[in-house]
């Protein structure tokens, strides 16, 4: 059996407001090796969720002006991806963002869902958006 690398994930929560988007950056980029499909940050600054993602390398993504355009925070997540299913494009980017009821919330995972469609299908019959 060989090593299957898969995604690469790395976090960042600080007690008062760093550069968090730039420490997340360099933790992506060691990460380089698990994916080279695409990447992404979200920085959480008291409650406001600023995000970059797009296709390719961590290097080639965020750019010094795309990091500076990030704001300071206490919490920051990124991802950088080696798709096992789904298709190659920005859809697909993590870390995902998700609005509910007054929250947001932002995840960034390494794996498949095996069982998504029978999961969708019980959340949205009981009524989950």
């Amino acid at each position: 059996m060989s090593i299957h690398e898969e995604c690469g994930v790395f976090g960042v929560i600080a007690p008062n407001s760093v550069d968090a988007a730039g420490i997340v950056y360099y933790g992506l980029y060691a990460l380089q090796h698990r994916g080279q499909e695409s990447c992404g940050i979200v920085v959480n600054e008291d409650g406001q969720f600023t995000s970059h993602k797009d296709l390719g390398l961590v290097g080639d993504v965020f750019s010094s002006s795309v990091l500076k355009s990030l704001p300071k925070g206490k919490i920051a997540v990124g991802h950088v991806r080696y798709s096992t299913t789904g298709e190659t494009n920005r859809n697909n980017c993590q870390p995902l963002e998700i609005s509910y009821q007054k929250e947001k919330l932002a995840i960034a995972h390494n794996g498949n869902l095996s069982n998504a469609a029978r999961l969708r299908d019980s959340l949205e019959q009981s009524g989950a958006i």
